[in-house]
């Protein structure tokens, strides 16, 4: 049984080196709620009636009639109307029974969340969290470490306030918030691909290095930060598994100082070439290994990472692929840590089924009253969200 938990450890890593991969996609398709819930013909035209005394609510709101006025008013002006409908609708008892049907449909079918949410990998996740789940249950010692590396990333900055001190996000979400303000909201629509980056990649040669340097050294700090202490919550286990005492992996792990060397423990012939990758862009970026070129003639920008264990050159495209599989990596393994405390927490019921199992016993309105302010207190709540 050790020997097929040990396994499981080695096989999260080559998870991880494939995830990493220039090449990886996943294309797991979206799903809708009808592939999980069929309706009969008389829930299909209870459906119907729902959707239009929805839609007179909504009308009743007055959004509708802001919303034609896009080219005129700011998107702050539809504020009251917003907020109009939605205590409208809080009021409204079919809603609430539509609400709670869904909160039964997620606690039911928490694979269609997990698919439907864009920061969690489908395939990343469904490979290893049965392999987590499976090594808590036989080896119940590992909760502790799971607790620790919980714990851990609480103290430590936020992967989102790392993102959103980027130079070029700080610069356009004060372009964003004075367009909420004072723009129509049409001029606001024209920014939909803000956040994908557009300003860097049509950046001049000078605005290129400076939002770069600013870039690199920030995705190595979440290496640091976050990728290496993942490494280092798998390598405890690995080692607990081994038969080492608590107190010998304490000592371990303290001498493991560095993301090089927790991954050479994995990695020690070098073969998952995209760890190393992650170390180079680590060591390169701390200790000044980062060149950046330019030619505006050619249309192209690129960026070489080079350290003693080896170099690569990447585009910015690349780079930017990068950077978005390290939040996707670490936002769909802390959510898999997340849901393996509160189950544990929960007599093994997630956070769907014991939200479903309130608002069933207390009704929506006190639901959203009184459970969702607790929710916001709990420490899992915001990797859920």
């Amino acid at each position: 049984m050790l020997f097929s938990l040990l396994k499981m450890i080695n096989d999260i890593i080559k998870t991880t080196n494939d995830f990493f991969d220039p090449k990886y996609i996943d294309d797991t398709p979206k799903p809708e709620h009808g592939d999980f819930v069929k309706k009969s013909p008389e829930e299909e035209k209870l459906s119907n009636l729902m959707k239009q005394k929805m839609k007179k609510i909504i009308n009743n709101s007055g959004i509708f009639e802001q919303t034609k006025n896009y080219e005129k008013i700011p998107l702050i002006h539809t504020l009251p109307s917003r907020l109009k409908l939605t205590l409208d609708l809080m009021k409204d008892p079919d809603y609430q029974q539509v609400c709670l049907e869904n909160l039964k449909f997620l606690a039911e079918n928490e694979k269609y969340w997990i698919k439907k949410k864009q920061n969690l990998d489908t395939l990343l996740y469904f490979n290893i969290d049965p392999k987590l789940n499976q090594i808590v249950a036989e080896q119940t010692d590992c909760i502790t470490f799971f607790e620790e590396y919980f714990n851990f990333i609480e103290k430590k900055i936020q992967i989102n306030e790392i993102f959103n001190s980027l130079n070029f996000i700080v610069e356009e979400r004060k372009k964003y918030q004075e367009m909420v303000f004072n723009k129509p909201i049409s001029e606001l629509m024209k920014l939909q691909n803000w956040m994908f980056f557009e300003k860097v990649r049509k950046s001049k040669e000078g605005d290129f290095r400076m939002y770069f340097n600013d870039w690199t050294l920030k995705n190595s700090q979440i290496i640091e930060y976050n990728i290496k202490t993942i490494f280092n919550l798998l390598l405890q286990i690995h080692l607990l598994l081994e038969g080492t005492e608590k107190e010998d992996i304490k000592l371990l792990i303290a001498e493991s100082d560095s993301i090089g060397k927790i991954l050479h423990f994995f990695n020690s012939k070098n073969k998952y070439k995209n760890l190393l990758r992650l170390r180079i862009y680590r060591n390169a970026t701390f200790h000044p290994g980062v060149k950046f070129f330019y030619n505006e003639q050619e249309k192209m920008k690129k960026l070489v990472f080079e350290d003693k264990y080896g170099k690569f050159d990447i585009d910015i495209e690349g780079f930017i692929a990068d950077f978005k599989k390290l939040i996707i990596f670490i936002s769909t393994f802390n959510y898999m840590i997340a849901n393996i405390l509160y189950k544990h927490e929960h007599n093994g019921k997630n956070l769907f089924q014991v939200n479903y199992e309130y608002a069933r016993s207390h009704g929506m309105r006190d639901f959203w009253e009184i459970r969702v302010k607790e929710l916001q207190k709990d420490r899992c709540y915001k990797y859920f969200s």
